[in-house]
């Protein structure tokens, strides 16, 4: 690319492609990796904060895009945080097709350590979404520790406190949208629907207590779903990984009324109600309600807890 180019004069360029009588595949898939390095795509007219909605305004279905080079953009595109939902709409294929390219060629140490990696493991999706299943791993200094990643080898639940934390700021839990019968013994909500309900088709009431599924694309899905049915629930208390680089995770910031960075990482209880190894990742907690002081109040004392601002600072 010349020195003078700009990421709008390539982003026009690359929205006309498809209109424009001879503008080659090649030519259009440079130009969009060259607006996907160093995050120039965020600096396309007003701004883009979110690569799925970068990605919503480019169409590059028209073209025929060689696999490997289909492969290459799916799999940059899953590192910065774009849903595969979002890539296989603009590229024209379907979402099996992503899963399968970012899935089985990513090298095995991104595989185990992206929060953004879409895991083509259909036993994954299959979890109840409460707990979550990890692989051990160990450290350099030999301790053992578990990712974030899902694997079906043991299941892990969220430790009580947490959950009490969120029932005593709403006043009651009454919807467990991502639920399993197991994971209800402990959150006790009134309502809770399991993968067998699938609870994203659901109307979600009251109170809720959600923590979604670690996998894509269902993390993203749920995270839609918190914000698209704000209307139809009083409260809510999310509880997941405080992955700021991913589109699902910006899309409940810019919503939720309060959120608390967890001071470590959370230590999950096993079946038998024994802590396990910590996550690789750090967690946050959102929370969406009127309730706010109450919320602060009660959760400051697991970590720093922040309040959206509506206003802009001049």
């Amino acid at each position: 690319m010349g020195e003078n180019e700009t990421p709008n004069i390539m982003y026009g360029r690359l929205k006309e492609a498809v209109n424009i009588s001879g503008y080659s595949m090649e030519r259009a898939m440079t130009e969009f990796d060259w607006l996907l390095d160093e995050n120039r795509w965020m600096k396309v007219g007003d701004g883009f904060d979110d690569i799925d909605e970068f990605t919503k305004s480019i169409n590059l279905a028209e073209f025929k895009i060689a696999i490997e080079q289909r492969k290459k953009i799916s799999q940059k595109l899953a590192k910065i945080g774009a849903s595969q939902r979002a890539t296989a709409k603009m590229l024209g294929v379907s979402h099996t097709t992503i899963q399968t390219d970012i899935g089985n060629n990513l090298p095995p140490d991104e595989k185990s350590t992206t929060e953004n990696q879409e895991d083509t493991n259909n036993s994954v999706n299959n979890l109840p979404p409460e707990s979550i299943s990890e692989p051990s791993w160990v450290n350099e200094k030999g301790r053992k520790i578990h990712t974030a990643q899902n694997s079906g080898e043991n299941e892990w639940y969220t430790p009580p406190e947490y959950i009490e934390s969120a029932r005593q700021v709403m006043g009651s839990i009454d919807m467990d949208p991502a639920s399993s019968d197991i994971a209800n013994e402990s959150v006790n909500a009134t309502n809770y629907f399991t993968k067998d309900d699938d609870g994203l088709n659901k109307e979600w009431e009251g109170n809720v207590w959600l923590n979604p599924p670690y996998a894509q694309p269902l993390i993203s899905h749920f995270a839609d779903s918190v914000v698209e049915q704000r209307n139809n629930y009083s409260q809510a208390t999310v509880l997941v990984n405080n992955a700021t680089e991913t589109g699902w995770l910006q899309t409940m910031l810019l919503k939720c009324d309060m959120a608390c960075f967890v001071k470590g990482r959370i230590k999950f209880i096993d079946m038998n109600g024994n802590p396990g190894g910590a996550p690789l990742q750090g967690q946050v907690i959102l929370y969406f309600g009127s309730n706010i002081d109450k919320f602060y109040n009660e959760f400051k004392k697991y970590g720093i807890c922040m309040i959206r601002m509506e206003k802009e600072v001049e």
